[in-house]
């Protein structure tokens, strides 16, 4: 992958100090394009991926890390720039209501990249992994809330 170009020179918008708490723009400045890779969980990934509802779900992502790690699950990463900002797992035994059926749970992308493709990466990736595996069914349940 080809290095990213460095952020833009700030553009100055003011030349006195504005007060602290009034929130006025000091500067603008662009930022290069990066790529989203989707990839698989690395171990590491837990914490960052807390960001999704915090400590309180420290041990579902332990436990998805050992699925993942004893191959009772493939767990899709969407990275930024080295952060995780979404997910899918791919469990292969599926729900018991379908069993054999993998069924791909947990999708979710950080609400600051939500609306820009990335959950529908995640899941035609997550297609391809479970057609690759000799599937030719997945499971997807999804929380109406």
């Amino acid at each position: 992958m080809p290095a990213s170009a460095p952020a833009s020179a700030p553009v100055a918008v003011s030349t006195h100090a504005p007060h602290p708490n009034s929130g006025a723009l000091i500067a603008r400045f662009d930022l290069p394009r990066h790529s989203v890779v989707i990839r698989a969980l690395r171990k590491d990934d837990g914490l960052k991926l807390e960001w999704q509802g915090g400590a309180d779900l420290r041990n579902f992502y332990e436990r998805q890390w050992t699925a993942h790690e004893m191959g009772e699950a493939f767990v899709l990463v969407a990275d930024f720039n080295g952060f995780p900002i979404g997910q899918a797992a791919l469990y292969w035994e599926g729900k018991p209501a379908h069993p054999g059926i993998p069924d791909l749970q947990s999708l979710r992308v950080h609400p600051i990249f939500q609306g820009q493709g990335i959950g529908t990466q995640l899941l035609d990736v997550g297609a391809l992994v479970v057609k690759e595996r000799g599937f030719s069914q997945i499971g997807l349940s999804v929380n109406p809330d």
